[in-house]
C-alpha cells in the first residue's frame, strides 16, 4: 500500500479555509515536499513513538503514537476534555504558491457511539510557525478541519488544494474535543500516507474578443510547470461550430509571441478559437478555449475648423459615421509630438491630426483660422534720420516692436524709431488667447544722409569742399565679394583721402579703413563673409554717403 503508483483521490467535501474537489487532484509522491509523509522511515513504534522514532517529524504534545509499525505504519493521537496529542513536520510553505495536499484518515469513538465524537471532535491540519499544544483555535493558516463523524472506523482519501496567506515552516496535525469523555469515548484518530506537491498551474489565458487584420494576436504567456501542451486554432462560425479543423497545432515547449508569425491564414471577417490543450503530471487532459473575429481596419478622413485658441477636446468631440468609440491615441504629423487623449488641447496654427481608434484611423485636417493681418506702412528716414512703423489690425491684444533685436511691448499700432541704414522691423500683434500674427520687414534707402556741422565754419568748409554730394562708382555689384570703389568727382575737392566703413544687416560694424587715396581706385574683399546685404559708408570730409553693397 505504500509503494503506490501517482495517487488520484477523491472527496465530495467542504472546507472553510481550502478547497477540497469532487473531481480529481493529482498528488504526486515522488516529488513529496514533506519528508517521510508515509511514516515508514520510523525505528520503533508504539505510545511516544514521535519523541525519537519518527524522522521528520516531532511531538508536539502528550505521546502520540506509532500504530502498525512492524507492516504498514500510521500516526495514532487521541483527545477530549480539551487535550490530547498532537505533532508536526517540517514543510516549506510558500505564501501564495498553491499545493494538492493528499492524505488517509481514519477516526474512532472506541466503539462508543458517544455523539460528541461524531458532531463536535475535529480533525486539524494547520500551516503554522509555531506548533504546541491542541486548541480549538489554532495559529497560522488552517489547511483541514473537520469533524469526525464521516470518516468514523473507515480509512478515507482526501485531497485538498491549498494555498497559504503567509510563509510557514511546519505542518501542525492533532484531534481536538472540547467536551468530556462518557466515561469510555475519547476523540482518536489515525492519519497516513500524506503527500504535498505544487499543483499544477491552470492556465487562464486572455485574449481580446476581436482583433484587427493588422493587430499582433497575442495570449499571455503559457505558465511553467506544465508536463506537454498544445495550441490549437480552428475556424468557426459565429455560433461555435468548427468549420476548418486544426489550421494551427503546436506542441510543446513554444515561447509565443504572435499567431500571425506562425501562421498567415488569419482572415478579416472570418471567427475562430484558440484552444489550449494541457496535462498534468498524472496525465489528466485539460482544455481552455477562447474565440475571436478579425476585423478590417477603417481609415478615414475628415477636417475640423477652429478659431484661433479655441479648445479642440477629445471628450466630446465625434465623427458619426467615420471612427468611433475611444480615441486611443493622437499624433500630430506635423509638429511629430503626441496628446494624451483625454486631455483637451489648444491650437494655435493649423496641422494635422492622426486620431487612432479600436480598428479604425482618422487622419483629421484642423483648420486654424489666423488673426487679423498686420501690416506696415513702409517709408524711408525723414529729413530727421526716423522712420514712422505703423501698424493696424487686432483688436484685443498688444503690439510687440523689435527694431535691430531690441523689443518693446505696446498698445499703440504706431511707433517713432531712429533709422539703422539697413536694419531690421518687425511687428508682430498678439491677441489675448495667445495667437500671433508677425509682419518682418527691411528698410534700405540709398539716399545721402548728411551730417553738417552746425557752426558757419563747418558750412563753409563743407560748402567749399562740394557744391554737390560726392560720387563714387562701385562695381561689380552684386559680386562674389570683391569690389573696386572708384572715386568720380563732379568737383575738385580739397581732400586726399577718405575713409570707409561696412555694416551687415543687423547695424553691426565689420570692416573699417581710413586715409584710402582718391586718386586712385581702392579694391575692396569681403568675400570672406556670408552671402547678403552689406551697407558701405564712405566719408570725405564731413560729408557721408551710405551705398548698399550685394554679395553672392
Amino acid at each position: 500500500m505504500k509503494l503506490f503508483k501517482k495517487l488520484l483521490l477523491f472527496v465530495a467535501l467542504l472546507a472553510a479555509t481550502s478547497v477540497l474537489y469532487a473531481q480529481e487532484i493529482c498528488c504526486d509522491p515522488d516529488n513529496n515536499l514533506l519528508t517521510n509523509g508515509n511514516f515508514n522511515a520510523a525505528t520503533c513504534g508504539g505510545n511516544g513513538a514521535f519523541n525519537n522514532c519518527v524522522p521528520g517529524w516531532t511531538s508536539e504534545a502528550g505521546s502520540p503514537s506509532i500504530h502498525s509499525f512492524s507492516s504498514n505504519p500510521n500516526a495514532w493521537m487521541w483527545s477530549y476534555a480539551g487535550g490530547g496529542e498532537a505533532i508536526s513536520g517540517g514543510m516549506n510553505f510558500q505564501s501564495g504558491v498553491t499545493y494538492n495536499i493528499c492524505f488517509r484518515l481514519r477516526t474512532d469513538d472506541k466503539n462508543s457511539g458517544d455523539p460528541n465524537v461524531a458532531n463536535n471532535a475535529t480533525v486539524n491540519l494547520v500551516a503554522t510557525n509555531n506548533p504546541g499544544a491542541i486548541t480549538a483555535n489554532p495559529n497560522g493558516h488552517v489547511i483541514f478541519q473537520q469533524t469526525m463523524g464521516q470518516y468514523l472506523n473507515t480509512w478515507t482519501n482526501i485531497s485538498i488544494q491549498f494555498t497559504p496567506n503567509a510563509n510557514y515552516s511546519r505542518l501542525w496535525i492533532f484531534p481536538f474535543m472540547q467536551q468530556n469523555s462518557n466515561g469510555v469515548s475519547q476523540a482518536e484518530m489515525d492519519i497516513d500516507d500524506i503527500v504535498i506537491s505544487v499543483a499544477t498551474p491552470t492556465p487562464n489565458f486572455t485574449m481580446q474578443d476581436e482583433y484587427c487584420d493588422d493587430e499582433p494576436i497575442l495570449p499571455i504567456a503559457v505558465p511553467s510547470g506544465l508536463y506537454s501542451y498544445r495550441w490549437l486554432i480552428h475556424e468557426v462560425n459565429p455560433s461555435g461550430n468548427i468549420l476548418r479543423h486544426a489550421t494551427l497545432g503546436i506542441s510543446g515547449s513554444v515561447s509565443l509571441t504572435d499567431f500571425r508569425n506562425l501562421w498567415n491564414g488569419f482572415q478579416a471577417g472570418k471567427t475562430y478559437t484558440v484552444t489550449f490543450e494541457y496535462y498534468d503530471n498524472c496525465g489528466n487532459r485539460f482544455t481552455v478555449v477562447r474565440q475571436f473575429t478579425i476585423t478590417e481596419r477603417e481609415v478615414h478622413t475628415s477636417c475640423v475648423d477652429l478659431a484661433c485658441g479655441e479648445v479642440f477636446d477629445p471628450n466630446t468631440i465625434s465623427f458619426p459615421g467615420l471612427c468611433e468609440g475611444n480615441i486611443n491615441s493622437i499624433d500630430d504629423l506635423v509638429n511629430q509630438v503626441s496628446y494624451a487623449p483625454t486631455s483637451p488641447i489648444v491650437f494655435q496654427k493649423s496641422t494635422v491630426l492622426k486620431l487612432t481608434y479600436d480598428c479604425c484611423e482618422l487622419f483629421l485636417c484642423v483648420n486654424v483660422a489666423k488673426e487679423d493681418e498686420v501690416q506696415i506702412k513702409e517709408v524711408c528716414p525723414s529729413d530727421d534720420g526716423t522712420i514712422l512703423m505703423e501698424a493696424c489690425g487686432g483688436t484685443d491684444g498688444y503690439y510687440s516692436y523689435i527694431i535691430n533685436g531690441l523689443g518693446e511691448s505696446s498698445t499703440d499700432a504706431s511707433r517713432v524709431v531712429e533709422y539703422v541704414p539697413g536694419g531690421e522691423y518687425s511687428v508682430t500683434y498678439i491677441s489675448d488667447t495667445g495667437c500671433r500674427c508677425t509682419v518682418i520687414y527691411k528698410i534700405v534707402c540709398d539716399e545721402w544722409v548728411r551730417t553738417e556741422k552746425k557752426d558757419s565754419e563747418q558750412r563753409n568748409e563743407l560748402k567749399d569742399t562740394s557744391e554737390k554730394p560726392s560720387n563714387f562708382v562701385i562695381y561689380p555689384n552684386p559680386s562674389n565679394g570683391n569690389y573696386s570703389i572708384q572715386p568720380s568727382f563732379q568737383t575738385s575737392v580739397k581732400e586726399k583721402t577718405y575713409e570707409i566703413s561696412i555694416a551687415n544687416i543687423a547695424g553691426k560694424s565689420i570692416f573699417t579703413k581710413s586715409t584710402i587715396s582718391l586718386e586712385r581706385a581702392y579694391h575692396l574683399d569681403i568675400s570672406k563673409y556670408t552671402a547678403g546685404v552689406y551697407f558701405l559708408t564712405i566719408k570725405v570730409g564731413n560729408t557721408t554717403e551710405v551705398k548698399k553693397l550685394i554679395k553672392n
